[in-house]
């Protein structure tokens, strides 16, 4: 599954739209050191530790699941990833 699509599915992010720019404009990360940034047609998997900034927080979650449809309820798109780090930032 794209990491757009992930994010939207997973409510990290509200819009697919929105996780496509944050994906463009480089605010989106493989790994929990920012090895590689990451576009939107990367393939997740489970495993894959992500950092994201997204607004004026910076978060480090792994991937726990990918899920087979797109309609899932909010219990489940939380249990899709588990947050590893959650950090405010200054602009």
């Amino acid at each position: 599954m794209r990491i757009d699509k992930y994010l939207k599915i997973s409510r990290i992010s509200k819009r697919r739209t929105v996780a496509k720019k944050l994906c463009n404009n480089g605010n989106v990360f493989y790994g929990e050191e920012e090895e590689k940034t990451l576009k939107p047609a990367y393939d997740v998997e489970k495993g894959d530790v992500i950092t994201i900034y997204m607004y004026t927080k910076r978060i480090v979650f792994r991937i726990n699941k990918i899920p087979q449809n797109k309609n899932i309820s909010k219990q489940q798109a939380k249990k899709l990833y588990t947050v590893l780090k959650e950090e405010n930032i200054e602009s």
